[in-house]
């Protein structure tokens, strides 16, 4: 059984997993868009989109340990 230490290590990994991929995600579709020549403003958008994704990201590591 882990312990409470351990568990909470485990809890900030899958948090550190699941806002990356949501980054990955949005920088994918970002890429889709640019590529199919979409509206300014619907790029403009998903960038906006990917810079509070980044936000999530960046606190889902300003909560590891230490």
């Amino acid at each position: 059984m882990a312990t409470g230490n351990e568990q909470s290590i485990e809890q900030l990994k899958s948090a550190r997993s699941h806002a990356k991929a949501k980054v990955t995600r949005k920088v994918n579709k970002l890429n889709e868009l640019m590529s199919a020549h979409e509206s300014v403003e619907a790029v403009k958008h998903a960038a906006t989109e990917l810079n509070e994704i980044m936000q999530e990201f960046k606190q889902a590591h300003n909560f590891g340990p230490g």
